[in-house]
């Protein structure tokens, strides 16, 4: 039931080598369930940064992962708006919290065929 979906990105950021990347939020929900839901962020024909999470998503059920620093979390929400935190989840042998690199990148989903991926990322320019 697994699918591969892909997001190509353009980061315009400018972090002049003093940052990773930008921050995202990504969020997945579903129709069906979802078994460990990853995603790999791909520059250059690398990856650079992976998640994995070690749950199963109910249907209609949404997780929503932010990499925002003074907002990093990883929330698993159901249908009538509660929400647990499923951090702990996360497989530990990735990167986690992914960042989006600067300039071109892609992003692999492995998700149920039947579920909608969204992904947010800023896009900051800093001042030195």
């Amino acid at each position: 039931n697994s699918e591969e979906k892909v997001v190509s990105l353009i980061n315009k950021s400018q972090y002049f080598g003093l940052q990773k990347g930008s921050p995202c939020v990504i969020t997945i929900s579903s129709t069906n369930e979802t078994i460990s839901p990853s995603w790999s962020v791909i520059k250059n024909g690398s990856i650079v940064a992976t998640d994995r999470m070690l749950l199963i998503l109910s249907k209609n059920q949404k997780l929503v992962v932010s990499s925002y620093p003074e907002d990093q979390y990883a929330r698993v929400y159901n249908p009538d708006g509660s929400y647990a935190d499923v951090s702990q989840l996360q497989d530990f042998t990735k990167t986690n919290f992914v960042q989006i690199p600067e300039g071109e990148s892609t992003v692999l989903f492995y998700v149920d065929n039947q579920a909608t991926v969204n992904l947010t990322f800023k896009e900051e320019r800093l001042l030195v």
